[in-house]
C-alpha cells in the first residue's frame, strides 16, 4: 500500500511539472504574436507569476518588461501589478530590502487609484516580507492594516489570506494562542467559501501550531486532514511540510514505522520538486530516526545525503543573493537605457515641433509673396487656407500633452476639453480664413491693377 502511494505521488509530480510547462509554453507562443501594448504586458505578468517560485530571476525580468510597457501606455494598474511581481521575486531571492522598495512603489500607485483590494494585497505582502525578516512589529502593523480593509470592504476571499498570514506571523513570533485564533478563523471561513487550497493550508498551519504547543494528537489529526486537501490541489510545497509534520507527530506518539514512512515521503516530494529547504529538514529528521533505531548504515547514508543537500541549500542561498544583485544591476542598466531612449524620442519630438513651428511663418510669407506675383487667384487662396490649417493644427498638437495631463489620461475628459477648445478655435479659424483670403486677394488684385496701370502708361508713352 505504501509503495503504491509513493508511485502515485511520483506520477502526480511528473504530471504537475508537464502541466505547468504546457501553460508557460502556451503563454510564450501567445507572447510572440502580440504587439508591444497592454495585452503583451498582461501576458508578461502571467509568465512572471508562473515563474515566481521556480525561476525568480526570469520572473523578475518578465515583470520589469511588463512594467516598462505598462508605463509607456499609461496603464497604472498594470504598473502596480508589475511592481508587485518584481517585489515578490526579490522576496523569493532573499533580497528583502529590494522587495520592500518595490512594494512601496506599488503602494504609491495603489493609494492614488484608491483600489481597496489592491491596497490590502500590498499591505499583506509587505507584512510577509517583514515576517521573513523576523520584524514582528512591522509585520503585524501591515497585517492589521490589510485585515481592517478587508473587513470594512467585505473582501471575503482576501480576508482568508489576511487571517492565514497574520496567524503565520504570530506562529513565527511564538505567540501561539493568537496564531491559533487567526488560523482557525481562516479555516472556518475557508470551509464556508469551499476554498480547498486554503482549507488544506490552514489545517497544515494549525498542525504546526499544535505541534509547537506539544499537543501532538491534535497536530496529527490536523496534518492528516490537511494532506488530503493539499494532495487534491497539488500543493506539493505545503504537502512536503505537512508530511514532515506527520512524521514528527508519529515519532512523538511512539509510532516509528509511520514516522519513517512519512519522513521518506516528505524527502521524496521535496527532492522531486527542488524544495531544498524542505529536503534538508526531512533528511535531518530521517537521520535522527535511523540513529534512534540503531540503523547505522541507513543513518550514515541519509546523513551524507543531508550534508549534500545542506551544501546545495547554502550554495543556492549564495547564488540567489548573487542573482538578486546581478538582476538589480541589469534592471538599473535597462532603466538607464529606457531613459536614454525616452530622452532621444523627446529630443526628436522637440526638433520636429521646432521645424513645424518654423515652417508655418515661411508658409505665410510664401502666401504673401505669391500674392504679388502673376498667378491664378485660386492658388493664392488655397495656399493661404493651408497656412492657416497648419497653424491651427500646430496649436492643437501643442495643447495635446497639456490636455492629457490635465485630464489624467481619461479619454472622456480629453474629449470634453478638446470639444471646448474646438468651440473656441473653429469660429476663430473661419474668421481668420476669411480675413486672410480677403487680404491676399485684395493684395493680389492691387498688384495686378498696378501692373495694368504701368502697362497702360508704357503704352501711352510709346504712342
Amino acid at each position: 500500500m505504501r509503495l503504491c502511494a509513493l508511485v502515485l505521488l511520483l506520477l502526480l509530480l511528473q504530471f504537475r511539472g508537464s502541466g505547468q510547462n504546457a501553460v508557460t509554453d502556451s503563454l510564450w507562443a501567445v507572447l510572440q504574436k502580440q504587439k508591444a501594448d497592454t495585452s503583451k504586458a498582461k501576458t508578461l505578468r502571467l509568465l512572471s507569476y508562473y515563474y515566481k517560485n521556480s525561476k525568480p530571476d526570469s520572473a523578475l525580468i518578465l515583470a520589469q518588461n511588463a512594467y516598462s510597457l505598462s508605463k509607456k501606455w499609461h496603464d497604472e494598474k498594470g504598473e502596480a501589478s508589475s511592481l508587485g511581481l518584481m517585489a515578490a521575486a526579490f522576496n523569493w531571492l532573499g533580497n528583502f530590502t529590494k522587495a520592500l522598495e518595490y512594494y512601496l512603489e506599488e503602494l504609491k500607485i495603489v493609494e492614488r487609484t484608491g483600489d481597496a483590494k489592491s491596497l490590502a494585497s500590498v499591505y499583506i505582502s509587505m507584512a510577509l516580507v517583514y515576517n521573513s525578516q523576523k520584524d514582528v512589529d512591522n509585520a503585524l502593523k501591515y497585517g492589521y492594516a490589510a485585515d481592517s480593509i478587508v473587513r470594512v470592504d467585505s473582501l471575503r476571499e482576501l480576508s482568508l489570506y489576511t487571517a492565514l498570514d497574520i496567524g503565520d506571523i504570530y506562529t513565527n513570533a511564538g505567540q501561539l494562542d493568537s496564531a491559533a485564533a487567526y488560523t482557525e478563523r481562516c479555516y472556518q471561513n475557508s470551509l464556508k467559501e469551499k476554498n480547498d487550497l486554503l482549507i488544506g493550508t490552514a489545517l497544515n498551519n494549525l498542525g504546526n501550531i499544535y505541534f509547537k504547543s506539544a499537543e501532538y494528537t491534535k497536530a496529527n489529526r490536523c496534518y492528516k486532514e490537511a494532506a488530503s486537501y493539499l494532495r487534491a490541489k497539488q500543493d506539493y510545497f505545503n504537502l512536503a511540510e505537512c508530511y514532515l509534520g506527520l512524521a514528527k507527530t508519529y515519532n512523538r506518539l511512539n509510532r516509528p514505522d509511520y514516522a519513517l514512512f512519512y519522513a521518506r515521503t516528505a524527502l521524496l516530494i521535496s527532492s522531486q520538486n527542488g524544495f531544498l529547504k524542505h529536503a534538508v529538514n526531512a533528511s535531518e529528521f530521517l537521520t535522527q530516526l535511523y540513529k534512534e533505531d540503531n540503523n547505522i548504515d541507513s543513518a550514515f547514508a541519509v546523513q551524507q545525503n543531508y550534508l549534500r543537500l545542506k551544501d546545495s541549500f547554502d550554495n543556492s542561498e549564495k547564488i540567489r543573493t548573487m542573482q538578486s544583485l546581478t538582476i538589480s544591476e541589469r534592471i538599473r542598466q535597462q532603466q538607464m537605457a529606457e531613459e536614454r531612449l525616452e530622452e532621444e524620442i523627446a529630443r526628436k519630438e522637440k526638433l520636429e515641433f521646432f521645424f513645424m513651428g518654423a515652417f508655418i511663418p515661411v508658409l505665410f510669407f510664401l502666401s504673401a509673396y505669391i500674392a504679388r506675383k502673376r498667378v491664378n487667384r485660386r492658388v493664392i487662396q488655397i495656399l493661404g487656407v493651408f497656412a492657416l490649417l497648419f497653424f491651427f493644427e500646430y496649436i492643437t498638437l501643442l495643447l495635446h500633452p497639456v490636455v492629457s495631463n490635465t485630464a489624467h489620461q481619461s479619454p472622456v475628459l480629453e474629449l470634453i476639453i478638446f470639444v471646448a477648445i474646438a468651440a473656441i478655435l473653429l469660429p476663430a479659424h473661419h474668421k481668420a480664413e476669411h480675413w486672410l483670403v480677403a487680404k491676399l486677394t485684395s493684395r493680389h488684385e492691387k498688384y495686378l491693377a498696378g501692373l495694368e496701370s504701368a502697362r497702360s502708361r508704357e503704352a501711352e508713352k510709346t504712342e
